[in-house]
């Protein structure tokens, strides 16, 4: 026989030999703390994890997060708990020792950080993961820290395997301990890949011998790799060319939607000399699509299907006002966008004005115009402010004085919000042509429970010959994200459903 000491606190975690003991004194030299178990934990099978359950002395404020970054300057990873729960007192059992079957299931989140729903793409994305690995049925946020809501070195390396495979990406490790949160570790993705300048035209499933797609993924945050996921289910049998939101070149001749449009055109007939196309946006990306379909029919192409997916034609019923662009004051490209857009958000205002004075009864709606003509007038003969005042959508300040219709330099921005603001410019200023063809919409009319959104599908109607709607029960980033396989199902019946 040979002697090997008390193994009843000695645990085996993931290929190590552990003693809660020495985890239970290093809680117990943290500032505050009276009293701490730890214990492993198996409330998922073949999940074993550390669970702390600590106590706070009399008057003092504890929170995971603090007890987590002092064990972590004492301890290895491995024995850090991936959960610590915060208790009045422990249970105990009748011979007064801490009655472990009492304890309670860790909650997975700390509570520490308050949610904050994921924002953009990539967000959405590293969010829906870490949900599947990590807590089923909680909803993961911005703030939440991978290591903090349950994950461990073997949880890591299956979850960067998840990301790489979602996203086309390969994720070092060490990136998940510099950068552990959803929030930290999207904007560490979006970096890597901004640093790689997207290409003008990608192709998936080349082989493919169906009607080729022409995808414009509209996605300035995340660089459109949903379409890697979106292109088997949504079309397996065509070509699938995805195109990119276009913003960061720096070619400022090329951010309206015309140019946007154009441009993309070139790239596909590159490769795809002619029809017939399908051919889909989604969000911004719809609207240049739209552009798109009707440069293609203007050649002479055949557009089998145009799909807009969540998109909307601000000043679609303001074509009347093609002419005016023209008259606006000369100058380099970025200005001239500038002005078309600032013009056309006036517009819209006015247009939207005189709608609501025209569905008032006759008495008050001479009131209303009395009473606004005779506040503005004064304004205008001083040579004051305009009398057109821009809306809650504004993407354009509107001028102040007819010699002064350039809105200011904007300030200096990087990234995602140059490409933000040129997408959100063009689309200001862009008035659609006349599309003789039949246009699929698509829309996000709101996640179940959320309240309805308003569709903008009467203003598709202003401009295409004909418009098929098609509601979808989700949120506008959900259709790329949760939902992206509901989105797939959307197209592909709407691919299947034959030509014109």
């Amino acid at each position: 026989m040979e002697y090997i000491g008390r193994r009843d606190h000695q645990v085996k975690l993931r290929g190590h030999r552990i003693e809660l003991g020495e985890i239970e004194a290093v809680l117990l030299l943290q500032p505050g703390v009276r009293e701490a178990v730890v214990m492993v934990r198996e409330d998922v099978p073949g999940d074993q994890r550390l669970a702390a359950y600590v106590v706070a002395q009399a008057g003092a404020t504890l929170t995971a997060a603090l007890l987590r970054d002092g064990m972590r300057a004492l301890l290895p990873e491995v024995m850090v708990p991936a959960a610590i729960e915060l208790l009045e007192r422990l249970p105990l059992t009748g011979n007064g020792k801490v009655d472990l079957r009492a304890l309670p299931v860790p909650r997975g989140a700390t509570g520490t950080r308050p949610y904050q729903a994921p924002r953009t793409t990539i967000e959405h994305e590293i969010a829906q993961i870490w949900e599947q690995l990590l807590a089923p049925g909680r909803p993961v946020g911005a703030f939440d820290d991978f290591f903090e809501i349950g994950g461990h070195s073997l949880l890591a390396i299956k979850m960067l395997a998840q990301v790489e495979r979602v996203r086309g990406q390969r994720v070092p490790l060490a990136w998940l301990f510099e950068s552990s949160t959803v929030e930290s570790l999207a904007a560490r993705l979006g970096s890597a890949m901004r640093d790689e300048v997207e290409p003008p035209l990608v192709v998936l499933q080349g082989d493919a011998r169906g009607v080729p797609v022409a995808f414009v993924h509209g996605d300035w945050t995340g660089g459109g790799w949903y379409a890697r996921r979106l292109a088997p289910l949504a079309a397996p049998e065509s070509p699938f060319y995805v195109l990119p939101t276009v913003g960061m070149d720096g070619d400022d001749a090329a951010r309206t939607i015309e140019a946007m449009a154009a441009r993309h055109v070139r790239e596909l007939r590159a490769r795809r000399p002619h029809g017939p196309y399908r051919v889909v946006g989604f969000c911004v990306g719809g609207v240049v699509a739209y552009e798109m379909a009707a440069q293609l029919r203007a050649a002479g192409e055949v557009v089998e299907r145009l799909v807009v997916i969540d998109s909307d034609p601000v000043n679609a019923r303001l074509t009347a006002a093609r002419p005016l662009l023209a008259l606006l004051p000369g100058g380099d490209a970025r200005r001239r966008l500038d002005r078309a857009a600032a013009l056309m958000t006036g517009l819209r205002w006015v247009h939207r004005r005189v709608r609501y004075v025209q569905a008032l009864p006759p008495a008050e709606r001479v009131r209303c115009v009395t009473d606004k003509f005779t506040r503005t007038l004064p304004r205008l003969l001083l040579g004051g402010g305009s009398a057109v005042r821009p809306g809650p959508t504004v993407t354009a300040s509107v001028p102040s004085a007819p010699d002064a219709i350039a809105s200011p330099e904007p300030p200096e921005a990087t990234g995602d919000e140059i490409v933000q603001e040129v997408q959100q410019r063009a689309t200001a200023a862009y008035i659609p042509s006349r599309y003789a063809g039949r246009l699929d919409f698509l829309w996000a009319e709101g996640a179940p429970g959320k309240g309805r959104r308003v569709n903008p599908v009467e203003r598709w109607r202003e401009v295409a010959a004909e418009v098929r709607l098609h509601p979808l029960p989700s949120g506008h980033i959900g259709l790329i994200t949760n939902n992206l396989a509901m989105l797939a199902s959307a197209l592909r019946a709407v691919f299947e459903g034959g030509g014109d």
